[in-house]
């Protein structure tokens, strides 16, 4: 195998305790700093893989949170919207689409406004029930 040298400094606290590691492995300075070096790249390798899997599994939750924050946002709203009324001369396809197009407003308004989710859909009910349908 070939060996490319390599110099390094030590103070003299780290070359005593590196000395007394050598003579308790009954290892030479090559042949230790070899071992080192190959058990802290292993140790390396496996921090990175295992840091990689926390970052998986991060991703992976964030997904099921956001499917689970969309459901939450559809249910509100929906249930916001469902409150409203039809109007006495109102068609059933203008009721349609008065739903519809309050559904939309009501969830681009939540999130354009950064609020939040529950407190818009709350207000949206509650307005509903008291007839004001807008």
């Amino acid at each position: 195998m070939k060996t490319i040298p390599v110099g390094t400094r030590l103070d003299v606290d780290l070359h005593r305790a590196f000395e007394e590691e050598m003579k308790r492995r009954g290892q030479d300075k090559a042949e230790l700093l070899r071992t080192f070096i190959r058990d802290g790249l292993a140790r390396y390798d496996s921090y990175s893989e295992q840091i990689m899997q926390t970052q998986l599994s991060i991703l992976e939750h964030m997904k099921k949170l956001q499917e689970m924050m969309g459901a939450a946002l559809h249910l509100n709203v929906e249930q916001a919207v469902l409150g409203l009324r039809q109007g006495a001369n109102e068609t059933s396809e203008a009721y349609k689409e008065r739903l519809m197009s309050e559904y939309r407003k009501t969830v681009f308004e939540a999130l354009g406004k950064g609020g939040r989710i529950a407190t818009v859909a709350a207000t949206r009910t509650a307005n509903a029930k008291v007839g004001h349908d807008h």
